[in-house]
């Protein structure tokens, strides 16, 4: 999966809801989409560095 530049250990996806609203914001911190837990979980979306996932 990728293009081979990025290694499993240096990657960290994070989710910022609502960051406009203090009162309502919340950051996730989702599976490396490159490591074993993460792989099933993302689907590539026309580039090796775009990615749609579901929360």
């Amino acid at each position: 999966m990728g293009c081979g530049l990025v290694t499993s250990s240096a990657v960290a996806v994070l989710v910022v809801t609502h960051a406009l609203t203090p009162h309502k914001m919340a950051i996730q911190m989702l599976p490396n989409p490159y490591g074993k837990r993460g792989r099933s979980r993302y689907r590539e979306e026309g580039g090796a560095l775009r990615f749609s996932y579901l929360l």
